[in-house]
């Protein structure tokens, strides 16, 4: 839903828009790469996502992919390689102290959490017709 460079467009921005106008998001997680953000800059994407395609985000999952941004930004070319999960651990540590997020690792025990938020977020917003 987002582009690394101006140059590597792959049509994300119009289908990512054309997608949230035609289904209402119950709950949404926003998959990010570990080096992409400062932890204190997530609340801003929350903004960005809110706004433009009308969906809040519940849930950060910390990829342990790691996304050269010099050489996107410079070369148009996005380069992914793998972190140690250590790296996305100490991430998601430094994000302790967002409020309102569930953020989550790529990893069996986070996942089965996630799961479980999902659940209890979707289960409270019933509405009977």
């Amino acid at each position: 839903m987002s582009n690394f460079a101006e140059e590597v467009l792959d049509g994300y921005t119009l289908d990512a828009y054309t997608l949230s106008q035609a289904v209402s998001v119950d709950y949404f997680i926003l998959s990010i790469p570990v080096n992409v953000l400062a932890p204190d800059q997530l609340p801003e994407m929350d903004t960005q996502y809110k706004y433009k395609y009308n969906c809040p985000i519940d849930a950060f999952a910390i990829s342990n992919s790691a996304v050269d941004t010099i050489l996107a930004f410079d070369s148009g070319y996005v380069e992914i390689t793998t972190v140690s999960n250590d790296y996305t651990s100490a991430y998601k540590e430094k994000c302790s102290d967002l409020e309102g997020y569930f953020i989550c690792e790529f990893n069996e025990n986070d996942q089965e959490a996630l799961i479980t938020d999902f659940i209890d977020k979707v289960s409270s917003d019933v509405e009977e017709l």
